[in-house]
């Protein structure tokens, strides 16, 4: 008779390890917002994971300092007046696409260019509309 004790050994190992990746005092969205991030960064979803939150809220701010950096038109909005950061920061993305769409059609130099921002431009008046009725 065959000795099997490593096979089941290996697959006791193999269940047992699945069985202790469980976190029961994790949140699920939590995880799901981990793996989205890590897509997006490129950081392993388990160094994320410990402290989505904290993560997440670094992660945004780095996208909006890009944003702020690359383009005049918001960050002179922001500049302008204290509280014009606090009021256009859940939408600053949005903006970003909207101020790209309107600059694309006023120094559009050929139609193509001028198609483009346009379309642009209509695609960030329909997320725009869609944050504001959430």
């Amino acid at each position: 008779m065959a000795d099997y004790s490593e096979a089941i050994d290996a697959v006791s190992s193999h269940f047992n390890q699945a069985a202790s990746n469980l976190e029961p005092d994790q949140s699920p969205d939590d995880a799901a917002r981990a793996l989205e991030l890590s897509k997006a960064t490129g950081v392993p979803p388990e160094t994320i994971a410990p402290r989505v939150q904290d993560f997440e809220a670094e992660h945004k701010r780095w996208l909006s300092q890009q944003i702020i950096n690359n383009n005049p038109v918001i960050s002179h909005f922001i500049n302008s007046n204290p509280i014009h950061g606090q009021l256009i920061n859940d939408d600053l993305g949005n903006l970003h696409t909207l101020t790209q769409g309107v600059s694309d059609l006023n120094w559009a130099s050929a139609p193509v260019a001028g198609a483009k921002g346009f379309a642009r431009l209509l695609r960030a008046l329909a997320l725009l509309a869609r944050s504001l009725r959430n």
